[in-house]
């Protein structure tokens, strides 16, 4: 194949067919480097974004949880204050109804 100008012979043609398909496999195997390299970088960056995704939503439902666990313990104080006030009032009835029995002196029902 030293001379342009003569016809390739089998021999030619073999040998150019090596050199192609070894220059084939090198670029084969540079590409498929390039894009494992690339899909690395990728799936880092994608891990990345969506840990950070993640905690961003896990602190959203911490604000959310806590709101409501604030509003429900004023909620449950509120109740628990007013059935004191209810405790009280009713001890208040009934030291008044036992006052009236003594005054009547009608013994306490049971």
């Amino acid at each position: 194949m030293d001379n342009g100008h003569e016809p390739a012979t089998k021999a030619d043609l073999k040998a150019l067919k090596d050199e192609l398909t070894e220059a084939l496999r090198g670029t084969e195997a540079k590409l498929t480097e390039q894009f494992t390299e690339a899909l690395r970088g990728t799936e880092a960056k994608l891990t990345e974004q969506f840990t950070e995704v993640l905690r961003d939503t896990e602190t959203k439902l911490l604000k959310a949880f806590y709101s409501f666990a604030e509003s429900n313990h004023k909620r449950v104080n509120d109740n628990e204050r007013d059935a004191a006030g209810l405790k009280e009032r009713l001890g208040t009835i009934e030291g008044r109804v036992t006052e009236i029995e003594k005054r009547l002196n009608m013994p306490p029902a049971s």
